[in-house]
């Protein structure tokens, strides 16, 4: 059982811990802080809708109860994937 345990922590992706795949997202934000003239980021607001379109992207997020949306040519993804086609318009 432990096996098993290890084994299926090591396939699925984790994003909530400063180990594994946290490592990666740790040093992306400090790679995005390092250019603010590239990226903005957004922290405390949960984003709710993010829609393709034919420019790039709009994400839909709140901050501070108001709900708004930001346009993109890109995006990152970065939370756990069964909660994606909750968020991300289209995709299954």
């Amino acid at each position: 059982m432990g096996f098993a345990n290890f084994y299926v922590s090591e396939i699925e992706p984790r994003f909530t811990t400063p180990f594994g795949s946290g490592v990666t997202a740790k040093i992306m934000i400090e790679s995005l802080k390092a250019r603010p003239q590239l990226t903005t980021m957004k922290l405390n607001s949960p984003v709710v809708k993010v829609k393709n379109t034919d420019d790039g992207v709009e994400v839909f997020y709140v901050e501070n109860g108001i709900g708004k949306s930001a346009k993109a040519k890109k995006t990152i993804y970065a939370a756990q994937i069964p909660i994606a086609p909750n968020i991300i318009e289209g995709i299954d």
